[in-house]
């Protein structure tokens, strides 16, 4: 079943998408390339460039990353990417015990209470 994300996305989100689309739009025209041009080293249709330019939340974000690193405009994302993960950062690993106990509590409070 395919979801609309137009319609799940808030107007925020559509903004920076849109604000997102417009700068990297601006860096093709820069480097005077085409929508077939940049389709074509992405390996999408030009009718999803369009879309990405547009700011459609639906595009996949790995397909707006090719294509900001294509443009080399990968820096318009402004994410920095830690270069080694401290110990604090890793994933916590849980005992047996604690994962029981987690479940347990998860499924007692989506259980609808009884009222007699």
């Amino acid at each position: 079943m395919k979801i609309d994300q137009k319609s799940k996305a808030t107007e925020s989100v559509v903004s920076l998408l849109g604000e997102l689309g417009s700068a990297l739009r601006g860096h093709r025209l820069v480097k005077r390339m085409t929508h077939e041009d940049v389709a074509q080293a992405c390996g999408f249709s030009r009718q999803t460039l369009s879309r990405i330019e547009r700011g459609d939340p639906s595009v996949a974000i790995g397909q707006v990353a090719r294509y900001a690193e294509l443009l080399g405009a990968s820096k318009a994302f402004g994410l920095k990417m830690p270069q080694k993960v401290e110990p604090t950062q890793r994933r916590v690993r849980h005992t047996s015990r604690e994962r029981e106990t987690a479940r347990k509590a998860s499924a007692a409070e989506s259980t609808p209470a009884v009222s007699a």
